[in-house]
């Protein structure tokens, strides 16, 4: 069921890819920070090995799995959302898991609310969601979005997977989700890097003049 994301105040850009090692999460997190410039834009990482806690160098009394659980009791989830919220200068950011058993056995069914509850909260205008493979149906999660960003890796092994990841999704009636995706090749995110011992804050400001085109493509073509 796809409807309420089509009458929510809130745009859900999934970042997902196939393959690891593609710069998936810091795309993502790229974007929401240049989104966060003029709008209200929330990053959720449903990664089940995330990196944030030694990304930020910081604890978190209460993240992602927190939420999980009160939806699970059947508790509100708006009165703990601003309590769990964090902020990365203007982007805001829900806390990944700290128990990956969370992701990995999270039903579409609490994933759909809980994306269901932050996109027609009022609170965010855009939604960045940096969808993991360790989720038991990542197809199913990317069909809640408006739009799908997906890095690839330019070699042959690379590209002979993603060939069979879309025919996988057209064979099963997915075809959606192919017209909702664009493609990044991973030498677009990196140009200008080669050889440079870039440390993440580099890489994340080296990235910013690609991914702002990246984004005023997809809003001009919208």
């Amino acid at each position: 069921d796809e409807s309420f994301v089509r009458a929510s105040p809130a745009r859900i850009r999934g970042i997902y890819s196939p393959l690891g090692g593609c710069l998936k999460t810091s795309l993502g997190l790229v974007m929401g920070c240049l989104l966060a410039e003029d709008r209200r834009c929330l990053f959720l990482s449903l990664e089940a090995h995330s990196g944030f806690r030694t990304l930020f160098g910081r604890q978190y009394p209460v993240d992602l799995s927190d939420l999980f659980a009160q939806m699970r009791q059947g508790g509100e989830l708006l009165g703990l959302l601003a309590e769990v919220v964090q902020p990365f200068g203007k982007l805001q950011y829900v806390p990944p898991v700290i128990w990956p058993v969370d992701v990995r056995e999270a039903e579409f069914s609490e994933l759909q609310k809980l994306l269901q509850n932050l996109a027609l909260c009022g609170r965010f205008d855009e939604i960045i969601l940096d969808v993991g493979q360790d989720l038991a149906c990542p197809e199913k999660v990317l069909q809640l979005c408006d739009e799908i960003y997906q890095p690839e890796k330019e070699d042959i092994f690379s590209q002979g997977k993603l060939a069979e990841y879309e025919a996988y999704l057209r064979i099963t009636g997915q075809e959606s989700l192919c017209e909702r995706t664009r493609h990044i090749p991973l030498s677009r995110l990196t140009v200008g890097a080669d050889g440079l011992p870039l440390d993440q804050w580099q890489r994340w400001e080296q990235m910013i003049p690609v991914v702002r085109q990246i984004l005023q493509e997809t809003d001009h073509e919208g």
